[in-house]
């Protein structure tokens, strides 16, 4: 015998969890286009050593003014390139974080728990 109770409530959780999910995936969603937005561009040597990073610190772009590389020899060009670096990255770690906070791990669980809530399970 079938009980078709049974099936309708299973029915109906497994409803309420995709939900859920769904709140929790456009919540991921939304968190990873605010990151992909990050790009941050940190400067050493007066400006004359600019670089950028994306949100994982990765560097995307570099620029050396003219004439910086014959001011300084090889090592000192280095120490500024990643003296800019760091600060980019630094600065991107800071704005990730900025983006945990409005669009953070609590948000994703909430997202979750709200249907839980309703769903009385």
């Amino acid at each position: 015998m079938i009980d078709i109770d049974g099936y309708n409530r299973d029915q109906e959780h497994c409803r309420s969890v995709q939900k859920r999910l769904d709140r929790v995936i456009d919540k991921l969603e939304a968190w990873k286009r605010a990151c992909n937005e990050v790009s941050i561009t940190a400067s050493a040597a007066g400006g004359d050593v600019k670089v950028t990073v994306a949100a994982n610190g990765r560097m995307t772009g570099i620029e050396i003014v003219e004439g910086t590389m014959a001011a300084y020899t090889h090592q000192g060009l280095e120490e500024r390139i990643n003296q800019a670096l760091k600060g980019a990255q630094k600065a991107a770690r800071h704005e990730v974080a900025e983006i945990d906070d409005m669009i953070g791990t609590g948000d994703f669980v909430a997202a979750f728990d709200q249907g839980v809530e309703a769903a009385g399970t």
